[in-house]
């Protein structure tokens, strides 16, 4: 049996690994992440299963520089071997490989309904909002990494 304190450091790790799934072009990592019959809703689109979903990422980034996505101000409630979360997000986007300099800064927030699984726990419902999308030209491109 776990503890409220486990459990909820076990899905802010699920909801940190999106992230680093992403920046990383880790696809295997990525599907460590959901059920296979997870059912998102993003402003892209909407999924009913896992693979749908990870192919779709996978086409949308593949053109894409560096990214870095956060998630902040996690907010965590466990019942039983459900739970529910909603944090913030802050994605930053280099829409082209050829010029790292053009940037997305998206900010917005997860509304999750996770699931504890004989792997752990697992989103099983994602909604994402985005509250705001600025496309900038970084003036520095003596200091933007390129992919």
């Amino acid at each position: 049996m776990t503890t409220d304190h486990e459990d909820k450091t076990a899905i802010a790790d699920v909801l940190t690994r999106y992230s680093t799934a992403i920046d990383r072009r880790d696809w295997s990592l990525y599907r460590t992440c959901f059920t296979d019959d997870i059912q998102a809703d993003f402003p892209t689109g909407a999924w009913k299963n896992l693979e749908d979903l990870a192919s779709f990422m996978e086409e949308w980034h593949a053109n894409l520089g560096l990214t870095v996505h956060h998630v902040n101000n996690i907010v965590i409630t466990v019942d039983g071997d459900t739970a529910t979360s909603r944090c913030y997000g802050n994605a930053n986007i280099q829409t082209s490989r050829e010029h790292p300099e053009r940037v997305l800064n998206l900010h917005g927030f997860y509304d999750d309904t996770l699931v504890r699984t004989p792997d752990g726990w697992k989103i099983s419902q994602r909604t994402a909002k985005v509250v705001s999308a600025v496309l900038e030209k970084s003036s520095e491109l003596s200091l933007v990494s390129r992919p």
